[in-house]
């Protein structure tokens, strides 16, 4: 059973909803916004991943930035960026005149310390099959169940894992 069916499975468990084709796809219509929900709440090491940033050669429309970087495209959230590992560079997150993802910064060259969505499959641990269990079902609870009350239990006990796995990755 791949991660994907485990955790769509789990969801619908958390919503005591039966397994079925109909369920699953309405559960799985979710999956992603679910996956990259956690990936962005929570800095999974699995998931880490650092890179040169990469000049647009344009300038920045916001003129507090002297440099404008393209955004990676595996990236979920950049964490921070940095030219000293030791020290955080200031930086915004913006659309360029091109509607392009960037980031802004006054220094060159820069690191990003980010969090991908790529292979998070393959590494992750059962933290992220939880989190992403929970999140999915309060995401999809109103679809199957016609609650509310799944949404607001499944998104509480989402927020409550979130803050207990945060505790233990810190």
């Amino acid at each position: 059973m791949s991660k994907e069916e485990k955790i769509i499975n789990l969801a619908l468990r958390l919503l005591r909803q039966e397994p079925t084709e109909l369920n699953k796809e309405i559960v799985k219509d979710f999956y992603v916004s679910a996956v990259k929900k956690v990936l962005k709440d929570q800095d999974f090491d699995f998931c880490k991943k650092y890179t040169q940033l990469v000049l647009t050669g344009n300038i920045p429309q916001n003129p507090k930035y002297l440099y404008e970087y393209e955004y990676p495209s595996d990236c979920v959230k950049v964490r921070k960026i940095f030219q000293d590992p030791d020290k955080n560079e200031p930086f915004e997150i913006a659309l360029n005149k091109s509607d392009q993802k960037v980031i802004y910064t006054n220094e060159t060259p820069i690191i990003a310390q980010y969090t991908t969505d790529s292979n998070y499959e393959e590494n992750c641990d059962g933290s992220f099959i939880s989190l992403c269990a929970y999140c999915l079902a309060a995401l999809a609870a109103y679809s199957v169940t016609r609650n509310l009350m799944f949404t607001n239990e499944c998104t509480e006990m989402y927020e409550q894992l979130l803050f207990t796995v945060g505790e233990k990755l810190c």
